[in-house]
């Protein structure tokens, strides 16, 4: 959370092989092992792209098997914009708490050299983890604060390798001629910064494999500890290009290819669980930051924050499917819990459904909030309120059976109002910094 912090997280990671991971706490010789988790976040997919959400095409066998295999919510909120869930989704905290309403760097998000921008200053899911002996890691997309050589690392991630940009390092990389040469895009021959080093690339790497292939690596050296593998995709956020095809040459294209490639990178993963013998005591979560361009990202709608859901763990019922309300904010607590490090619900606005993942209750929270830019959307089980658009029926798997209201005088309407304004009061929306 700070600069000495990121550089003392290196140093405990690096330091893993010679004096053994730190002690766990809570743990005796008769305890079970700490779970470890897996935390993978697509980028740009809505809930219903998916065959277990109802998507007709075949095309995320994979995925759908892990729903078989663990716990598929129906509802599940993000934010319209990838930044604020990143946000929310690390630290618990909606964006009144942090300031990010939209994209970093954007008019809705803190200034980019202002205090307020850097993320780090909050606790994340990571920190949590890693005070009780985690080892830590992320690849893929960051596209959020920070400078080296605390990038990252300030948010409680030992190692990482992600796609890099400008604002990532010193003036001496951006003017190598290999950072430069045009062409250097997020998919194909990517920029890749490995912690805090420039990594070059061949115009056949493809940048998903390598983040696949760091985090296998990742789960392969850390097996005999507690780890978390924080997996943000670039997968299958636009241009939809062409993907490997079987001999790791380009490919198909478009958004079909792209999250059919997405799927079968998300069973790699679960394959190097397998292989390692770590998948029965494995928490893997799979969510997405928004929905898809088709399927109303940017938009305060509901179709623009319902994301898919499909978490996997140590005792959890299989083929299970939960009507409980669930925000991204909620992923932090409740990672925290199942580590053993339940935090004070006081500072962050998620709420933890660990007893929800293990069968002891139905639902944990009895409504849901998303925001971006200078609006809200508020439901609960029979009532949504979309900008001044309300809406009323039975919740259904993507909110589809919702029906408009036009009518002022529909019954229990006014009620609802009531009880969602007492909600949002403390809930201020965000302001531009070029109205």
């Amino acid at each position: 959370m700070s600069g000495l912090h990121g550089r003392l997280a290196g140093f405990v990671w690096g330091a893993v092989g010679a004096l053994g991971p730190p002690a766990l706490a809570d743990q005796s010789e008769s305890s079970p092992p700490a779970p470890n988790f897996v935390v993978i976040v697509a980028d740009d997919l809505s809930a219903t792209e998916l065959g277990c959400y109802g998507h007709p095409g075949g095309r995320t066998p994979r995925l759908d098997r892990l729903a078989r295999e663990g716990m598929r919510f129906e509802t599940c909120w993000a934010t319209p914009l990838c930044t604020p869930t990143r946000v929310m989704l690390l630290t618990g905290k909606y964006g009144y708490r942090t300031g990010y309403y939209g994209i970093y760097g954007g008019d809705w998000a803190p200034p980019v050299n202002h205090p307020m921008a850097d993320v780090g200053q909050h606790p994340t899911f990571a920190d949590a983890l890693k005070s009780q002996g985690y080892a830590t890691a992320l690849a893929g997309k960051w596209q959020l604060s920070g400078t080296l050589p605390g990038l990252i690392l300030d948010c409680g991630f030992d190692r990482y390798r992600v796609w890099a940009f400008d604002r990532y390092v010193s003036e001496e990389i951006r003017e190598r001629d290999d950072w430069q040469r045009p062409g250097r895009a997020r998919y194909w021959h990517p920029r890749i910064l490995e912690d805090g080093e420039f990594r070059p690339t061949q115009e056949s790497d493809f940048g998903p494999n390598l983040y696949t292939e760091f985090l296998l690596s990742f789960i392969a050296e850390a097996k005999d500890r507690p780890f978390l593998a924080y997996y943000p995709m670039r997968l299958p956020h636009r241009p939809w290009g062409a993907v490997p095809d079987a001999r790791g040459r380009p490919g198909k294209k478009g958004f079909d290819a792209n999250v059919a490639y997405l799927d079968s990178l998300v069973g790699r993963i679960l394959d190097g669980l397998e292989a390692n013998g770590l998948a029965g005591r494995t928490w893997v979560v799979f969510t997405s930051d928004n929905g898809s361009d088709q399927k109303g990202k940017g938009s305060l709608t509901r179709t623009g924050v319902h994301v898919p859901l499909l978490i996997r763990g140590p005792g959890i019922r299989e083929a299970s499917v939960s009507s409980a309300l669930v925000s991204l904010a909620d992923l932090m607590p409740t990672l925290a819990e199942l580590a053993g490090n339940p935090r004070n619900l006081e500072d962050i606005d998620g709420l933890s459904f660990a007893a929800v993942l293990r069968g002891e209750m139905e639902a944990h929270r009895s409504w849901l909030y998303s925001f971006v830019r200078d609006g809200h959307l508020v439901r609960d089980d029979c009532w949504l309120w979309e900008l001044d658009r309300w809406w009323h029926g039975p919740s259904g798997t993507a909110g589809s059976e919702f029906e408009e209201v036009t009518d002022p005088e529909t019954p229990g309407l006014a009620e609802a109002q009531s009880r969602f304004a007492g909600w949002v009061k403390d809930y201020p929306v965000g302001k531009s910094r070029n109205p």
